[in-house]
């Protein structure tokens, strides 16, 4: 299939002027013929293969039921996406781990979470392209399918993983371990998935080491003292003679979680470990984190600040498909 704009493949650009004549029509010269042996647009795309994995149950069965062929291609669909998700976030792994994370580097990445975002939001509008499908129309074919679920989805197993879900932070599905529907190579993949260092932890690290390289610029204290300034204004409006016993008691209950809040971001850890039930990054990749968020319109910092949102973009996106495709699959019973 001929780039529209002439490319070659061998780094060379034709003249999409240069022109050849097959059947009466005007073609660049560096596209084939049908006639001619070649890759062709299937081929290259393994369409016949890809459609014959679409195997109805209910037909197998001798009753088919067309609204199963409609399910099979949206999971279908969900499958190859993920794969795709995976597939972007083992790059992205790949430039995160390494000492230096330079500008290229993070624009690589920017480009990957950017990416990443968007099939998000497709599959998110692919649930309501599912819920075309009544709950009635599921039951239809829900026998055929015996013990199959969703939840064996190997490919999303495989990116809670690589995203950095902990073994003790699942829920068990059935009283099980997820893994217990998988095996041979599938438990294999899984397996390495967790111990390979997770996206999660490569953020980390370099979040602290861009702490750690810009920390000598005194953005810490500033920072701590801009709270206390705040904090002080705040107090200062508390202590209005004109407020009543109620309103000063409810303005010190917020006051409080305000200040708890800034705590919970400020509070060193003792001995260097976060005990914080609640706190999952580091003290010092907390602070990176603040110090790219406040300093995003600086160059050194605008894409690092990218990544940080694309990386808020998805787990937001993906905690909403995960309800909306829990509620459609409570709904169908």
């Amino acid at each position: 299939m001929a780039c529209p704009y002439g490319y070659t493949g061998t780094n060379e650009f034709t003249n999409i002027d240069e022109t050849s004549h097959i059947n009466g029509h005007s073609t660049p010269n560096n596209v084939q013929s049908m006639n001619e042996e070649g890759l062709t647009y299937g081929d290259h795309l393994q369409i016949n293969k890809l459609f014959s994995c679409l195997t109805m149950q209910s037909s197998l069965a001798g009753n088919p039921v067309p609204d199963e062929h409609f399910f099979i291609t949206i999971h279908q669909t969900f499958e190859l996406w993920f794969r795709q998700i995976n597939f972007d976030i083992d790059q992205v792994r790949n430039f995160l781990n390494n000492k230096t994370v330079n500008e290229e580097s993070q624009l690589q990445i920017v480009c990957l979470l950017d990416r990443v975002v968007k099939v998000l939001n497709l599959l998110i509008m692919q649930i309501q392209v599912l819920e075309t499908m009544s709950p009635l129309d599921f039951c239809e074919f829900r026998k055929y399918l015996k013990s199959a679920s969703a939840y064996q989805s190997l490919q999303f197993r495989l990116l809670e993983n690589k995203f950095g879900v902990l073994p003790e932070q699942r829920v068990h599905y059935n009283a099980q371990n997820y893994k217990n529907n998988f095996k041979g190579e599938d438990l294999e993949k899984l397996d390495q998935a967790e111990q390979d260092t997770s996206l999660f932890m490569l953020i980390q690290i370099w979040l602290e080491n861009i702490y750690k390289e810009n920390c000598h610029k005194g953005f810490w204290i500033e920072y701590l003292n801009g709270i206390d300034r705040y904090l002080a204004d705040i107090k200062k409006d508390m202590e209005k003679p004109c407020l009543n016993d109620l309103e000063k008691q409810r303005n010190f209950e917020a006051f409080e979680k305000i200040k708890q809040n800034f705590d919970f971001i400020t509070s060193e850890p003792i001995n260097g470990n976060a005990n914080k039930k609640e706190q999952h990054l580091s003290y010092d990749a907390i602070r990176g984190a603040l110090m790219i968020n406040f300093n995003r319109n600086q160059v050194k910092f605008s894409q690092a600040y990218l990544i940080l949102k694309y990386l808020m973009d998805m787990d937001s996106l993906l905690q909403k498909w995960r309800c909306m495709f829990k509620k459609k699959w409570i709904s169908q019973g």
